[in-house]
């Protein structure tokens, strides 16, 4: 058998163990650290407006959405009452 069969049995064994005694230990939530809800939103870009995000993101190692994202909460702007 494979190695990482053998991993993934032992692994499994000792969940098993753990749960009969009784020790069930929740994991960590992978994206507990920062919950948001999420809307979905169509907007239109010209495509060259499309390739400089693009462009941006990348460098930043962001998506396009999440660079967006970052720049609607971070743009300062004055609201006129």
């Amino acid at each position: 058998m494979s190695d990482k069969f053998n991993a993934y049995k032992k692994a499994n064994e000792e969940v098993n163990k753990n749960n009969i005694a009784g020790l069930n230990v929740p994991l960590p939530s992978i994206n507990s650290a920062k919950s948001r809800v999420k809307k979905q939103k169509t907007v239109m870009f010209t495509p060259s407006q499309i390739e400089k995000g693009e462009t941006y993101a990348k460098q930043l190692n962001m998506s396009f959405s999440e660079l967006m994202g970052y720049l609607i909460d971070n743009v300062e702007y004055n609201e006129e009452k």
